[in-house]
């Protein structure tokens, strides 16, 4: 064989092994082949390999199994109130039978879309504007069938059909922005007129609660009064009654006496000479002295009895300030003694009484607590709701602080004229210092939660009651004298009110707390909250502001802490309060200007977040109570003011 031979037979082997590769075919998966045999329809290749026929087969179309998307333009519809709009449709479609969608129709697309576009005008044809606006769920699910229907002779299956945008005229959208905003502007004025409505209620029904309760205070002062009357005349009576039943029989016991001892004339002189002093005390300018005591003279002499006598008249027109002279004979003079009596101030008396009422050190902490309980039970326009304070106090102790409250009026108002003057004494004195610190705090507190604080600690804890009203996740570390300490878990207890989440240390603030604090399961690396409300004033400010350093020092970054102070603001009020805590006990010994308190800020590494005086408390907490009580205002003590410090995170 030659070698032309050989390479004819090579070249055909070559040829063979081409044609062979080339008719091989993989269809991939989500993919089918229409297979056409001679030019008419064979079969349907799905996923696989397969071996096509040279020359006799081919494939006719390759067809997607996947799900398809469409977007078809904006086609203008008449709505049945003859408003013309563009809508466009978007389509999802998937091809189910490859040999339907190879032979049904000619450009299945273009099909699908003039079809979506007759149905769509049909179907917007039978519906008003105001409708077709909010019925696009229905539009869409009535397209879908009929495209479905009209599809399923071409091998597709339509699975959804979404109107994406309507589009009225341009007139139509103004006039329906129009409505929109009248609309929006009569629901407006319905909610201010019902909102007036509602204020007005409450503040009519609060003035008429006002005065009734007003009315029965002065009914009660009134027969209160009366009988305090009533029973001092009593007294007075009786107290008199016995007095001259005493006196006469002193006098009848001296008699007897002076009977029984036979006295000298010298004597019965001397006495008649006591009874003329005495008578020359009186009106008369002239004294005429009876001849029996003409022996007056071998009594003693006049030098000696000068002694015992002045000239009475004389010494009452001195003291009037005349210059008159008055004819009178000697009359006995007795020694004169002044004593000084020292004035009563008030407070001591109602600081002692509450005092002896309960065996307390802490007298700040009880009426506190008595302030919070008052202002919950009495003041239907809350500034902050405390119902456990009055729970935390027995009924015998409410009484006596408040009957003390009111014998200390004189203390607190001069001018106190009438009325309630417990109520005058707590909404006026007590109640606003106590108030405004507690919702100062729980502003704070709340927010310094939510911003991922997970411990809250109470220096000086007293009697509070805000670790037991929050979420149980929270830690709650209550800091007090141990004594105090031992006290409140008695109340608590006694109260039924759940403590779970609290840990009590008992510490003295001026020394080291911070180990007993880690006993207690404080994790200094957790951020915290703290509040030393009511401390400032007990400490130096030095004291204070090692407390805050060692507070911070020993805190995660971005611990926060709140705290209130006495400004240099020198004002009536606060002195009051000073003098209410000296006879208390618990001596004021500082004043903190802003710089102190940014001084004391800097040193602890921490920045001030908020510094409020009186005017940001009463715009911030009291505005709401007092406008509707403008009769009865409750205002944030002057010469007060409140902070919150948070700890450097290292940015700044």
């Amino acid at each position: 064989m030659g070698p032309v031979a050989i390479g004819v037979i090579i070249g055909i082997i070559v040829l063979v092994l081409v044609i062979v590769v080339l008719n091989i075919k993989i269809v991939p998966q989500s993919k089918a082949y229409v297979i056409e045999r001679l030019g008419a329809y064979s079969t349907t290749w799905q996923t696989g390999i397969h071996f096509k026929i040279p020359f006799v087969e081919k494939v006719s179309k390759t067809v997607s199994l996947k799900e398809q998307v469409v977007d078809f333009p904006p086609q203008p519809v008449i709505t049945k109130d003859n408003v013309t709009m563009q809508i466009d449709t978007v389509v999802f479609f998937q091809i189910t039978d490859p040999k339907l969608y190879a032979y049904g129709v000619e450009r299945p697309i273009s099909a699908i879309e003039n079809l979506s576009a007759t149905t769509l005008r049909n179907i917007i044809g039978e519906m008003e504007l105001d409708h077709t606006l909010t019925s696009r769920d229905v539009i869409n699910a009535k397209i879908r069938v009929i495209l479905d229907e009209a599809t399923d002779a071409w091998g597709i299956k339509v699975n959804r059909v979404e109107l994406k945008n309507i589009l009225p005229p341009p007139e139509i959208q103004d006039a329906m922005e129009k409505q929109m905003k009248a609309e929006r502007q009569r629901r407006e004025a319905i909610l201010r007129a019902e909102g007036e409505k509602a204020s007005k209620i409450l503040v009519a029904e609060g003035q008429k609660e006002s005065q009734i309760l007003a009315a029965e205070g002065d009914k009660q002062a009134a027969i209160l009064h009366a009988e305090a009357v009533k029973e001092a005349k009593i007294r007075e009576a009786e107290g008199e009654a016995q007095a001259i039943v005493a006196v006469q029989e002193a006098q009848a016991k001296a008699i007897a006496l002076i009977n029984e001892a036979a006295p000298k004339d010298g004597y019965l002189t001397i006495k008649s000479l006591e009874a003329f002093a005495k008578a020359a005390d009186g009106k008369a300018t002239k004294l005429i002295i009876p001849s029996e005591l003409q022996s007056l003279a071998g009594l003693a002499s006049v030098k000696r009895l000068s002694a015992f006598f002045v000239l009475a008249k004389q010494k009452r027109a001195a003291e009037a300030g005349s210059s008159k002279n008055f004819s009178c004979l000697f009359v006995f003079i007795l020694p004169q003694k002044r004593r000084f009596v020292k004035s009563c101030n008030p407070l001591p008396r109602v600081v002692l009484s509450i005092r002896r009422c309960f065996e307390m050190s802490n007298m700040t902490a009880l009426v506190s607590c008595f302030a919070r309980y008052y202002h919950t039970k009495t003041d239907e326009a809350k500034i902050f709701d405390d119902p456990l304070a009055g729970e935390i106090l027995s009924e015998s102790e409410k009484n006596a602080i408040a009957e003390n409250m009111k014998n200390g009026i004189a203390f607190f108002d001069p001018n106190y004229s009438g009325g309630d003057p417990l109520g005058r004494v707590m909404n006026g004195f007590i109640a606003p210092s106590v108030i405004a610190r507690s919702a100062f705090c729980k502003r704070h507190m709340k927010n310094e939660i939510r911003l991922g604080a997970r411990q809250y600690i109470i220096a000086a804890a007293g009697y509070d009651t805000s670790g037991y009203k929050i979420d149980r996740d929270i830690k709650v570390f209550e800091l007090d004298r141990p004594e105090m300490i031992e006290d409140k878990i008695k109340r608590i207890d006694e109260a039924g009110i759940d403590r779970e989440n609290i840990s009590y240390v008992g510490c003295d603030l001026g020394k080291g707390f911070i180990p007993a604090l880690l006993n207690a399961g404080y994790d200094p690396k957790e951020r915290t909250f703290f509040s030393l409300l009511g401390i400032s004033f007990y400490l130096t400010q030095d004291e204070f502001a090692r407390c805050v350093k060692i507070l911070f020092e020993n805190s995660a970054s971005e611990s926060a802490l709140v705290f209130d102070f006495p400004n240099d603001r020198n004002c009536t009020r606060e002195q009051k309060n000073r003098l209410l805590a000296g006879g208390a006990g618990e001596e004021m010994k500082a004043r903190y200007s802003h710089t102190d308190i940014e001084r004391i800020a800097g040193e602890a590494g921490a920045l001030i977040y908020e510094l409020a005086d009186s005017g940001d408390i009463d715009r911030d907490f009291f505005k709401a109570h007092n406008e509707m009580k403008n009769t009865e205002p409750i205002l944030a003590p002057e010469g007060v003011s409140y902070c919150l410090m948070v700890k450097k995170d290292g940015q700044y």
